[in-house]
């Protein structure tokens, strides 16, 4: 890939980590770069191949951002209210998607996550619906809704779109928690958003739609749903997304002290509430 594309997606990284910090985002203190993702590109290459180079480009220069245990998911939000994953997250994601062999599994590299500010809509890169060498990213609900749409020309056209969005001013932020929303949501309005990044996107067709209304997603009922509507992991998925249960307090249990809770804090958090609370 050119120096050009690393360097401008450097630069559009920045912009977006410079406006969260403006607005007072704790978030912006962990958008750094990083060449951690570099050497796992090729486990990618399992999923899909050739990668979409500005989709490469942003995980050369980045390595994503884990949510962290101790912010809430509307505070760790960066594109647009989704959260940006490191890529071992993703890579374990396209694993269990390949166990549970879900429905539209490889059409799409797990990308953007969203939250429950939009519907849980993600933003994942579609690389089979590639025109010119661009992958689009799409909006979607993954298995659960067949409904797609793109949002995005590119990983390059979103970050462009992002930046311009922010210099026009149709981005903020809430600023506290009320019956509207959740402190630190990402507010836009869709149709003031598209008449700022529709010159970048000109195959974009989500934000046309979400501006006539809530979009009907027309999502599937899950099939023989079990008692109380939890669904049982298959051990190796549980294995995936848990791993050792010891490591992941020992990690969990660091980052509440690097956010200065005392050690009675981080032991009631660990401790299951007592029965009938």
């Amino acid at each position: 890939m050119g120096q050009d594309l690393l360097d401008e997606i450097e630069q559009l990284v920045f912009a977006i980590r410079d406006f969260h910090a403006q607005n007072g985002r704790a978030i912006a203190r962990r958008i750094k770069k990083s060449s951690k993702a570099r050497a796992r590109l090729d486990e990618l290459r399992a999923f899909f191949d050739p990668i979409p180079e500005d989709y490469a480009a942003l995980y050369t220069v980045f390595d994503g951002v884990p949510q962290p245990n101790t912010m809430s998911q509307w505070k760790s939000a960066i594109f647009l209210g989704h959260h940006w994953d490191p890529i071992d997250w993703v890579i374990r994601g396209l694993k269990i998607i390949r166990i549970e062999k879900q429905r539209h599994a490889f059409d799409r590299l797990l990308a953007f996550r969203g939250d429950a500010t939009r519907d849980a809509v993600s933003f994942d890169v579609f690389p089979h619906w590639s025109e010119n060498g661009q992958a689009p990213v799409v909006a979607n609900l993954g298995s659960l809704s067949p409904r797609l749409f793109i949002a995005f020309d590119s990983v390059l056209a979103m970050l462009r779109s992002i930046v311009a969005a922010q210099e026009a001013g149709v981005i903020r932020f809430r600023a506290q928690h009320d019956e509207n929303g959740h402190e630190g949501e990402t507010l836009y309005d869709p149709g003031a958003l598209w008449d700022v990044i529709a010159p970048l996107n000109p195959r974009a067709d989500y934000w046309t739609t979400l501006r006539e209304g809530p979009i009907d997603w027309q999502c599937d009922p899950i099939e023989d749903e079990p008692a109380g509507g939890v669904v049982p992991l298959d051990p190796e998925v549980r294995r995936l997304i848990w791993g050792d249960p010891e490591a992941y307090w020992a990690k969990a249990e660091e980052e509440m002290r690097r956010a200065g809770m005392t050690e009675d804090q981080i032991r009631a958090a660990r401790e299951p509430p007592p029965e009938g609370s």
